[in-house]
């Protein structure tokens, strides 16, 4: 990846809790993303930078979610990681995956 360029994750979270009361079906999670360096050590965090709560008459069955780091040619060449952070709100569960990847 070009150093001035965009790195974009799109991810579909499986398993969220779905809160059911009353014909309503529920759903929330937030996300953090978290910047690493190639030690795994922190660059940068952004806490709670998506939320998703949504009430619906309808169970949500397909859910994705999809991030976006503008690196603006501030990183230098070198492997990094993108670590999100998914919190199911109401089963009360976390989650997190890193997703390497490569400046030239």
């Amino acid at each position: 990846m070009e150093k001035n360029g965009s790195l974009l994750v799109y991810y579909e979270p499986a398993n969220v809790f779905t809160n059911r009361r009353e014909g309503l079906y529920e759903i929330w999670y937030s996300q953090d993303m978290v910047l690493l360096d190639g030690k795994g050590e922190v660059i940068q965090e952004w806490p709670d930078i998506l939320e998703f709560h949504y009430v619906t008459r309808r169970p949500v069955l397909d859910l994705f979610a999809k991030n976006s780091l503008d690196l603006g040619g501030h990183l230098s060449p070198g492997t990094y990681g993108f670590r999100a952070v998914l919190k199911d709100r109401l089963g009360d569960k976390k989650i997190s995956r890193i997703v390497s990847f490569e400046i030239r």
